[in-house]
């Protein structure tokens, strides 16, 4: 047993409802679920975050279209119960993302160490407003706050130092995992 498994872990898909979310990040998430790679699934919480108009069960379904050949039905539908959606307006709407932290908190109620993963599925210049946002309104007290960002960079040396300085303005340097 890996000692993170006794702690509480939501990963948030900020841009769940785009193409790379679909096709790479929630099968992808779905197998480490599988390989037993997560906390006991009544601790831990995926979370897609996005400005589509998706209640919990209509994201969960198109989830389980994007999973569905990579499991057997049992185990898809225990990710899928750990599996919930919020909605914004933006990736920087602060109240979207207070929303979305007041209902993590409750979720996570009193587990103890609570450690939240956000995993940027976005365009990079959303990387820096969005950071901003959950910043102020969606990391977790209690655990560690983590920031995945997966695209390209940057196009050349200068916009990736652009990037790197306006997430450093808001994250400090061991937040940040780059993919």
């Amino acid at each position: 047993s890996f000692p993170y498994q006794t702690q509480y872990l939501t990963v948030v898909v900020v841009g769940a409802s785009g193409d790379l979310a679909k096709k790479k990040t929630y099968p992808s998430l779905f197998q480490l679920y599988c390989q037993n790679y997560f906390p006991a699934s009544t601790s831990f919480n995926i979370v897609g975050y996005a400005r589509s108009d998706y209640t919990d069960k209509t994201f969960q379904e198109k989830m389980r279209e994007a999973i569905v050949s990579k499991g057997d039905d049992a185990k898809i539908d225990n990710f899928l119960q750990n599996c919930r959606y919020q909605r914004g307006e933006a990736y920087s709407d602060v109240n979207a993302w207070t929303q979305l932290h007041e209902e993590q908190s409750k979720i996570e109620g009193s587990s103890g160490v609570a450690n939240r993963l956000f995993y940027f599925a976005i365009p990079p210049e959303q990387f820096a407003p969005s950071a901003q946002a959950i910043t102020e309104a969606a990391q977790t007290k209690s655990g560690w706050n983590r920031f995945i960002v997966e695209k390209p960079f940057g196009v050349d040396l200068e916009s990736s130092n652009k990037l790197a300085k306006d997430l450093a303005a808001v994250l400090k340097e061991e937040q940040i995992y780059r993919i």
